[in-house]
């Protein structure tokens, strides 16, 4: 999962805080994830992840929603019934929280 500041028109920024002390946001952040398996490996042991697995899932929301987006999706897909489980995140805020919501599964 990751996520990118994307440029946005003024009306979807308003009311939201800039980088720059005093200015205006001009752009929103959009998160991608994607949930896949890995069935197969390869001869030095790198796990080979299954094209025909992978799902997308993005949307333009908090950390939280867009987390709980994430594990609904990797839950459909399996994710209960999966001998390992792991998670791979750049976006630190859905990291935190996934990490809570997985640690009780």
């Amino acid at each position: 999962m990751d996520g990118t500041g994307l440029p946005v028109v003024k009306k979807e920024t308003v009311g939201r805080k800039g980088k720059t002390e005093g200015q205006p946001a001009h752009t929103r952040e959009a998160k991608l994830g994607t949930v896949f398996a890995q069935t197969k490996w390869e001869e030095k042991g790198y796990a080979i992840g299954d094209p025909d697995s992978t799902t997308y899932t993005g949307a333009i929301e908090t950390a939280e929603e867009f987390g709980i987006r994430l594990y609904v999706e990797a839950w459909n897909r399996g994710w209960s019934r999966a001998e390992k489980k792991v998670v791979i995140g750049v976006h630190a805020g859905v990291a935190r929280m996934l990490d809570g919501i997985l640690s009780g599964d």
